[in-house]
């Protein structure tokens, strides 16, 4: 009997574990609970500013000196004797008041004004006025500064621009196939023609009247090349007479002792060890030079030798000193109105020689030439200059 009973109560072991699962979950929830306030706790905290000692001990002292005066206001509240009746009425009064005012929409806190800042306008005002007084003192001063440079100006006298100049822009051309430059030479503000071509061929015949004593080896070996036949040989046939070969050394140290004058100007020879052509070294002298006021004359011997260059149908080249461009000029203004081309070189040493080739004399050849310098590849070779330039 016993054991039917039990069985029919029931087991408590369901039971058992409801209260535990629920115990569980309240502990569970009661640790959340407490890490969350924790960590709203830090957050606070975080969140609050720092404060140090010295702003702890003032609000310390803040908060005892309010406690005081507080207790000093109920002290002296407590001692006030009871409202009388007028008091009481007057209260009553203003409550009274207060009420219809609330009532009728008002309200008993002062009204802010809505109006502009007073202070605020007056402030712009006066710095604007300052504004105004700068820009006022400025604009007289310059108007002070303008009238006195009116004054200046009307004082100035009245000055008329001169008359155009013609300047001719000079034209870098080359000259007529065929033309050739005839020489003037600008030196000591004198101008002088210098007539290569003659004092080539006087120079010739100086070297041709000393063919003995100038020319190249010995008599026999002239012989020989002339084409003399020896005696039992055939006769030869007609050959064109050689060339005389003068020497070099003989011809140089000849004119070195015994300088010519030609045309009033002293010559002398010269050649180059590596090659066969004679050269002339010519030493300018000036004395029968004209001056610019002298080529002026139509008569003069400037304008006779241009009026030859023009018919040889030839052009003028000048050789300027840095003295002399006083007499150039003057000549370059005759050659325009003349119609005759003209180029020009500036000479800047103090004393100059010309050189010139004479054809006819032949000299000796005594080493070969040199080699030409190897070429630089990096750099450009200059242009080659335009023979007989005109400007």
């Amino acid at each position: 009997m016993s054991r039917r009973k039990n069985e029919q109560l029931g087991s408590m072991d369901s039971l058992l574990d409801t209260m535990t699962n629920v115990v569980g979950i309240l502990v569970i929830l009661l640790v959340v609970t407490q890490l969350g306030v924790a960590s709203a706790v830090k957050r606070i905290i975080s969140s609050l500013p720092e404060v140090s000692e010295e702003e702890l001990v003032v609000t310390q002292r803040e908060f005892e000196t309010a406690g005081a005066t507080l207790e000093g206001l109920e002290n002296q509240w407590a001692s006030l004797s009871p409202k009388t009746d007028d008091q009481q009425r007057v209260l009553s009064q203003l409550e009274k008041d207060v009420a219809t005012l609330e009532a009728a929409g008002g309200s008993t806190k002062p009204v802010a004004s809505k109006g502009p800042d007073v202070r605020a306008l007056n402030k712009s005002v006066a710095e604007l006025d300052k504004k105004m007084a700068s820009q006022t003192a400025s604009i007289k001063k310059s108007q002070a500064d303008l009238a006195k440079k009116k004054v200046r100006l009307s004082e100035l006298p009245v000055r008329t621009a001169p008359k155009a100049k013609v300047v001719r822009v000079p034209n870098p051309r080359a000259a007529t196939p065929g033309a050739r430059g005839e020489w003037f030479i600008c030196k000591n503000n004198r101008i002088i023609a210098i007539d290569t071509p003659k004092i080539a061929e006087m120079f010739s015949k100086r070297v041709v009247a000393q063919k003995s004593r100038l020319r190249f080896g010995s008599a026999k070996n002239s012989i020989a090349k002339s084409g003399l036949r020896k005696a039992g040989s055939k006769p030869a046939k007609s050959q064109p007479k050689p060339a005389t070969i003068y020497d070099r050394l003989k011809l140089e140290a000849y004119f070195k002792k015994y300088p010519a004058t030609i045309s009033g100007h002293k010559v002398s020879g010269y050649g180059r060890a590596w090659a066969s052509g004679c050269w002339i070294k010519l030493n300018v002298s000036m004395t029968s030079g004209e001056s610019p006021a002298a080529i002026g004359n139509r008569l003069s011997k400037f304008q006779r030798t241009l009026k030859q260059v023009k018919t040889r149908k030839n052009f003028a080249r000048f050789l300027v000193y840095t003295d002399s461009f006083e007499v150039y000029l003057k000549a370059r203004t005759i050659c325009e109105r003349e119609r005759v081309p003209a180029g020009w070189g500036l000479i800047g040493t103090p004393e100059w020689e010309t050189w010139q080739a004479v054809p006819a004399i032949k000299l000796n050849i005594t080493k070969p030439r040199p080699p030409a310098p190897p070429k630089d590849p990096t750099k450009k070779s200059p242009p080659k200059a335009v023979p007989k330039l005109l400007d």
